[in-house]
């Protein structure tokens, strides 16, 4: 994706090349900040974000369908865990101004969640887990707080919330949660400037009772 918010396609086992096999030109007004592929639908089809908008596009042909101007930067966007390889009908958007919005078919907005409304939602990424219903029906996303928060879409609201870091790192800022991925064990891995964690799926309740201990003192 370009800064003019076109979308190229190469061909990955012809790169020497430098030729394009694909373009669609002018999928957004502005920089494309994320490209999702649609697998269940086909191998052409992909959701955008770039500036302002959504859009559903076909490589070959362009673009399919557009969101109206949601006057919000859309920075990442996933699918439901149940949904990664099945219809991919559903697709969570995160905003600049600390929300995250549940789409259906790429154009109809369902509902929002507030999430921090003093920070831009930077990443998300879907649990993977189907175990038990309350990680099927969650995400997680990391904002530019250094907050990572787990999300239950369908009861439309934030269930937990971790620390990534609130310590100012080498470059003078706090360290942003930037990148997220889940691991063969479900657990949560989140990244930024400085910083690598990897998250255990449980805690026993005596290292919660320090950890809200730790939170009072921080507070």
């Amino acid at each position: 994706g370009t800064e003019d918010g076109h979308v190229l396609v190469y061909d990955s086992a012809n790169l020497n090349s430098n030729k394009l096999k694909f373009k669609v030109e002018s999928a957004h007004d502005d920089s494309i900040n994320h490209i999702l592929a649609m697998p269940a639908v086909s191998a052409y089809h992909y959701l955008t974000l770039g500036s302002t908008t959504l859009a559903h596009i076909d490589i070959r042909k362009g673009i399919i369908t557009q969101s109206d101007d949601q006057e919000d930067e859309l920075l990442a966007m996933c699918f439901p865990s149940d949904e990664v390889s099945q219809s991919n009908d559903t697709v969570l958007v995160s905003h600049g101004e600390g929300l995250i919005t549940i789409w259906k078919n790429s154009k109809d907005q369902l509902s929002r969640v507030k999430v921090n409304k003093s920070a831009s939602i930077d990443t998300i990424i879907s649990t993977m887990n189907a175990d038990n219903e309350d990680m099927a029906n969650s995400v997680w996303c990391g904002d530019s707080k250094g907050l990572l928060h787990r999300i239950n879409y369908k009861r439309g609201r934030v269930v937990e919330t971790r620390l990534h870091s609130v310590a100012k790192g080498k470059h003078g800022a706090v360290d942003e949660v930037g990148i997220l991925d889940i691991d063969f064990d479900y657990r949560l891995g989140s990244a930024g400037i400085d910083t690598l964690k990897i998250w255990s799926n449980t805690q026993d309740e005596e290292q919660n009772d320090e950890d809200d201990d730790d939170d009072n003192e921080d507070s």
